[in-house]
């Protein structure tokens, strides 16, 4: 995307600071957005089919947390273990109060039965590990 619009860096900062979703702001700007063109690469690359349906999905957690009643899934565990990976992401780089966490931090942990506690424990052990490498 930043290939094909100039401003893009800037709108998805503008975004990010705002607190706002990332697609539907991009959807409104360029008409098509990050997810959608990460689908489309996944299958070009012979992705299986779920995971380039995460890719699209991947800022939709609470559609895809609630799908099947709210049951574990593959699909759900695999975009809960995303976004807390990228939660640690952005703790690592000192930025702990990302916006997307904010929107969907509670119902990733709730999801997977982990407790706020142990998973600040988590992120503090890996960016213990990553700063010692």
């Amino acid at each position: 995307m930043m290939q094909r619009f100039g401003d893009y860096a800037a709108t998805t900062l503008e975004a990010e600071s705002a607190g706002l979703d990332p697609t539907g702001v991009e959807d409104a700007k360029y008409q098509t957005n990050h997810a959608v063109v990460g689908y489309f690469v996944s299958r070009t690359w012979g992705l299986p089919e779920h995971i380039g349906e995460l890719i699209r999905q991947h800022h939709d957690v609470e559609e895809v947390l609630s799908a099947n009643g709210g049951q574990l899934s593959r699909e759900g565990v695999l975009l809960a273990v995303l976004k807390m990976a990228e939660h640690i992401d952005q703790c690592y780089w000192g930025r702990p109060d990302d916006a997307e966490w904010q929107r969907c931090g509670s119902a990733v942990l709730g999801y997977l039965g982990i407790s706020d506690n142990d998973f600040q424990d988590t992120v503090e052990d890996m960016i213990d590990m990553l700063t010692q490498s």
